[in-house]
């Protein structure tokens, strides 16, 4: 480890999978990423995940962890929904990507809540840690166990690269069109494709492939689709990966376990 990175500048959080995240001051980092992230999935009748990138209305979906370990979850015109993980009991199947598993269904009232502000029959699903779900994707992360994210534990973006796209664009979209947990300021734009690993204090973050995007980062936070499909357009015009696909950030995962802090150091390697 050796260059000195001036601080994590951002964490975040998103407790169901294509809601809305907010920023935390510090999180537990373990095998599964986060503490709290990415622990409840919204599933059609058949079972399978649904995704913003076709029900845009879940981004407007707020939900945020109470300090006792419960879950409020709110949105334009709704009731504040309240989900306690230890009151999820019945088994549900259910799929992400290529990953079947058996989650934890969350009740009738956690359904109709999701299925009234979506307009269709639909039902919340928790993953407990440790996850019943194994991921199926690439190595080095296929075969090990995963919450809802798409395909690693984290999503590492850097304040810089963010700069250097908005650049690009007519109008600049915020960080949160990417869905980071970890954000990184200080470093030139594009360093983070580089980095091997990050550490803070005890934790060491492992980095592994760059970050494909998808429609998703064309639809802003009111679930507004861009017209000339931005910034996924400009993306594609000049950083994408050996296969042409467009990239930003780096899938991570933790090597060693602890508490992550928002304004404090970062190494990088």
């Amino acid at each position: 480890m050796g260059v000195a990175v001036p601080s994590l500048t951002g964490l975040y959080l998103y407790p169901v999978k294509s809601a809305a995240g907010y920023p935390v001051d510090e999180a537990a980092v373990g095998p599964e990423g986060l503490a709290g992230d990415r622990r409840f999935v919204v599933t059609g009748p058949d079972g399978r995940f649904l995704t913003a990138r076709t029900r845009p209305r879940l981004l407007d979906v707020a939900p945020r962890w109470r300090d006792d370990g419960t879950l409020a979850v709110s949105a334009p015109g709704m009731p504040v929904l309240d989900v306690d993980p230890a009151d999820a009991h019945a088994p549900r199947a259910a799929t992400i990507w290529q990953d079947s598993f058996t989650g934890l269904d969350c009740g009738d009232l956690a359904a109709e809540w999701f299925s009234s502000w979506l307009g269709e029959p639909v039902r919340l699903v928790h993953l407990p840690e440790p996850s019943p779900r194994q991921n199926a994707g690439k190595p080095p992360w296929g075969g090990s166990r995963l919450g809802a994210a798409d395909g690693a534990p984290l999503l590492v973006t850097s304040v810089a690269t963010l700069a250097e796209l908005g650049s690009r664009l007519d109008e600049p979209v915020p960080m949160a069109r990417f869905r980071p947990n970890l954000v990184l300021g200080g470093a030139p734009p594009s360093a983070e494709d580089q980095w091997r690993a990050l550490r803070q204090g005890e934790v060491v973050i492992e980095l592994l492939w760059r970050c494909t995007r998808c429609k998703l980062i064309t639809i802003d936070a009111e679930g507004r689709v861009h017209p000339r499909g931005e910034p996924l357009r400009t993306l594609l015009a000049y950083r994408t990966d050996e296969d042409g696909r467009p990239v930003f950030g780096r899938n991570a995962r933790a090597q060693v376990y602890g508490t992550l802090r928002a304004g404090c150091p970062v190494e990088v390697d």
